[in-house]
């Protein structure tokens, strides 16, 4: 009895090394792989946060990060540039404090990567540019201070939610929000909106984590047992991600296309209750519609169907797409399609061009706020 006892603890014992030989090399595998979904990650760019999902990590100095692509003659291309945050997780190269110089003007902007400035320096970033240029063309009667609210990967109800619980208290005197045309609504009713208390446990229970290399990622599970396996193995999160892609494919098509060819009202609701929250709080909103999807050659474009809606709610809007609808791609990055230098200046024109148009509700606002002196 010993003898077979022995002999199945063997074939067990062998079954087991045989098994922990192949999850390890398999392990060992992906980990030495490029990551697929994102073969040149940002590592260090973010940190998770309640209200929003994630923001930008605080207090970085000129850190560098890498934009990695194919350029025009199809060798590698990499573009190193360089971000600061301030201690709040803005972006600037300067720190931003909520009690402001007297006679000074604070616009705040929110958008995601191409208003952060993915791909260019500090001192690149439109609102970096917009802030210098209203400055040199004396556009208001006072000092001006632009807030880049911007964090990449964001949508539209996340900025609205990153504004109310970290960028209102900074008590801007108008508000930019740079946005496409076709994102989706979300499921938060800014209307009642209130940021929660601080919850210690939240890195437990949300749907992202960072990597230990510093990467942001999603969890591909909502089971807490996979999500904390996989978070760990990349063998296991490679297994997963390849299951939901093959559920998700068919959905994701046809959201895609759907986006391309409409303009959903439902998309313009959470504009309307925070333009709503603002005009309650004397703030002006304006919004800036970015180019999207410049291969839709539709007529009316889904950016010129926002901006007529946006006006027949009351809300001032800039289409950006006739500055970018050229043949060429001149003012993108050669390696993922993000605005380049130039782009950004451009914008930055036009953007200061907007506002000098909105100036009289702007100074008003200003003047209420006891930002600057009242006119005479």
């Amino acid at each position: 009895m010993s003898s077979r006892l022995s002999r199945v603890v063997g074939r067990v014992s062998a079954v087991l090394l045989g098994v922990t030989l192949v999850l390890g090399g398999l392990e060992s595998y992906y980990r030495s792989r490029p990551d697929e979904a994102n073969p040149h990650p940002i590592r260090g760019l973010y940190v998770l946060d309640q209200y929003s999902a994630y923001a930008l990590a605080p207090n970085l100095k000129r850190k560098e990060f890498r934009v990695h692509g194919v350029a025009t003659d199809y060798k590698p291309s990499v573009k190193p540039f360089f971000v600061s945050t301030t201690a709040d997780g803005i972006r600037s190269a300067k720190d931003i404090v909520i009690p402001r110089r007297a006679n000074t003007l604070r616009i705040v902007v929110m958008g995601s990567s191409y208003d952060f400035g993915f791909g260019v320096n500090d001192e690149d970033t439109w609102s970096a540019v917009l802030e210098r240029t209203l400055a040199a063309k004396q556009t208001f009667p006072a000092d001006v201070e632009v807030i880049n609210g911007g964090v990449p990967g964001t949508h539209n109800v996340q900025f609205l939610i990153r504004y109310l619980s970290k960028l209102e208290k900074y008590h801007p005197d108008a508000v930019l929000i740079a946005t496409g045309p076709n994102v989706p609504p979300g499921d938060i009713d800014i209307r009642s909106y209130t940021p929660p208390a601080p919850d210690p446990d939240y890195a437990a229970r949300s749907d992202f984590y960072i990597d230990r290399d510093g990467v942001l990622r999603t969890h591909v599970s909502k089971n807490r047992f996979w999500r904390a396996l996989s978070s760990r193995s990349d063998f296991v999160k490679q297994m997963l991600i390849r299951v939901q892609v093959t559920q998700n494919n068919a959905q994701v098509a046809s959201a895609v296309a759907a986006a391309a060819s409409d303009v959903d009202d439902s998309s313009l609701v959470p504009f309307v209750a925070f333009h709503d929250r603002l005009t309650a709080r004397d703030v002006p909103l304006f919004v800036i519609i970015r180019e999207t999807l410049l291969t839709n050659k539709e007529t009316p474009s889904p950016e010129e169907i926002m901006t007529r809606k946006l006006e027949r709610l009351g809300m001032p809007s800039l289409n950006l797409r006739p500055l970018f609808d050229v043949p060429d791609y001149r003012h993108f990055l050669v390696d993922d399609g993000h605005w380049n230098e130039q782009a950004h200046r451009m914008a930055a024109e036009a953007i200061a061009e907007f506002l000098a148009e909105q100036k009289p509700a702007i100074l008003a606002a200003a003047a209420r706020h006891g930002s600057i002196p009242p006119s005479k």
